[in-house]
């Protein structure tokens, strides 16, 4: 064998080989290190480099520091999707950024991104009450907004009051959702890098645990440093309850689930009334098929964060999509609703509940009372029209639909609402055109299908029977009924008119 190019001459062919072999598994380390790390660490600029740079050495600050400035530097797509506001921002141009914010406000009080630009705002002047009044305004509007309540955390970690920074970072990694501006995630990650270069008796390790629990969402190698400070924290007695469940999630995402039930069962221990403990160890009972120890679980988790609705909400799927107990969790929505008469959400899901157990007048009265709060829904007129069909009181049903079509002239939803009360009627043709709008719309059941083909066949158009059952089968192969009639409609065509 001879000698591998590049090489000394004087090198042995036997260390050559060990010297390719080495550099062949240092590349394999570095391509499957950054393979798995989010695009946002990849940046096409000199500061985007840099930050990447900073982010490897574990200076966390300065690489935070670097992609903000690689945002000021370049149109990135994420800068020119967000408007004008969030630029000026960036620029620093602070009294734009907020007249303009203010402006957005005026014109729509509902929307949030105003507002979380005057947060951003006041915490890059330092104004950290004002960016967490901000926040918190957010947060009365979408409770759950990660955004809102990952930079409600940043700003009590730099205010050291890290326990309700824990609960904050909890509450916002309890969803699947991830923020929706990079901002918030530099933010994150400054925030990190500072308190980790504490001294060791100042370092709130707790904390730190759940900040690298959140970056290990960009970068799974940030798992073992949020493992390594949960351990810490234990060790320390540093809010020890959310260190085991910093632990049991991480090897929950493992999928080791006797390990995370383990740690979740020691967090609660340690804290009965910890309410994502609770929750997270249902979720194992729940893989496990152990229906009791899931419900216990999730009982314990409404009953220790009362007035928490994410919990509520949880308890309420669990009632009805897995006890069926619909009875149960319309009590658990009356009881929100006497603080929060006003919630849209929670008229819905007890309209809806009220429907299920058959309760249709004080259904329709949940409804109505929603648009009270937002006459220009067109999902309530459709559920009033729902069951007010299901009371016999056609004429007013029709006038529900037509209302919902008048908001939202692309419902599918209101075309089938509208489909079954002609049927009802004997206005087959109506009710064929009817369905065919919906289906055009985008609505996918081929059980529903099974209606308008069966229409067809009534209708004696046994070639678009023909051809509408197929398609029901080909999505359905079970459907006993559409196969009955899909020989009979067949039957009745001429022969070679059958269309595949």
């Amino acid at each position: 064998m001879g000698k591998i190019p590049f090489f000394p001459k004087n090198m042995s062919v036997q260390t050559q080989v060990v010297a390719v072999l080495s550099l062949v598994l240092i590349w394999t380390l570095v391509y499957r290190h950054f393979s798995q790390m989010d695009g946002r660490f990849f940046q096409p600029s000199l500061s985007g480099i840099k930050g990447l740079v900073l982010y490897e050495i574990g200076n966390l600050r300065g690489a935070a520091l670097a992609y903000r400035a690689h945002l000021q530097e370049t149109d990135t797509k994420e800068r020119v999707e967000a408007g004008p506001a969030w630029d000026a921002l960036l620029r620093k141009d602070f009294e734009t950024a907020a007249w303009l914010s203010k402006a957005a406000l005026e014109k729509n009080p509902s929307d949030i991104n105003p507002l979380l630009n005057l947060g951003e705002i006041a915490l890059e002047q330092g104004d950290l009450e004002e960016a967490l009044r901000q926040f918190n305004q957010v947060l009365l509007k979408k409770t759950d907004q990660f955004d809102a309540l990952l930079l409600s955390a940043v700003i009590r970690a730099r205010r050291q009051e890290f326990a309700q920074s824990i609960d904050l970072i909890n509450r916002a990694l309890r969803t699947s959702k991830v923020e929706t501006r990079l901002t918030s995630f530099l933010w994150a990650l400054r925030t990190t890098g500072e308190l980790a270069q504490l001294s060791g008796a100042e370092r709130p390790l707790s904390t730190l645990a759940h900040l690298y629990r959140y970056l290990r969402i960009f970068d799974s190698s940030n798992e073992r440093k949020a493992v390594a400070y949960a351990k810490q924290a234990i060790a320390a007695g540093d809010r020890a309850d959310d260190a085991y469940l910093t632990l049991g999630v991480i090897a929950s995402k493992k999928r080791k689930n006797d390990e995370a039930l383990a740690f979740f069962l020691k967090a609660i221990e340690i804290n009965p009334s910890h309410a994502e403990a609770h929750r997270r160890a249902a979720q194992i009972y729940s893989d496990r098929g152990d229906l009791a120890s899931e419900y216990r679980m999730m009982k314990k988790a409404y009953l220790s964060a009362p007035q928490d609705s994410f919990y509520a909400d949880a308890l309420s799927v669990f009632l009805t999509e897995t006890m069926g107990d619909y009875h149960q969790a319309l009590a658990l929505a009356r009881h929100f609703l006497e603080g929060q008469p006003d919630n849209v959400t929670l008229l819905e899901r007890a309209g809806y509940l009220a429907s299920l157990i058959g309760d249709r007048e004080r259904a329709i009265e949940y409804y109505r009372q929603g648009l009270k709060v937002d006459p220009e829904n067109p999902g309530l007129f459709e559920a009033i029209g729902y069951n007010l069909n299901e009371l016999k009181r056609p004429d007013e049903a029709f006038a529900a639909y037509e209302t919902a079509l008048s908001i939202d002239p692309l419902r599918s939803r209101a075309y089938l609402g509208l489909a079954v009360l002609y049927n009802n009627q004997g206005a087959y043709p109506e009710a064929i055109e009817a369905y065919e709008t919906a289906f055009e719309l985008g609505y996918r059941n081929p059980k529903v299908m099974t209606n308008l083909c069966s229409l067809y066949h009534r209708m004696s158009e046994f070639e678009a029977a023909v051809v509408c059952f197929r398609r029901v089968l080909s999505a359905d192969p079970r459907n006993a009924l559409a196969e009955h009639l899909l020989s009979y409609a067949m039957a009745n065509l001429e022969p070679g008119r059958t269309k595949e």
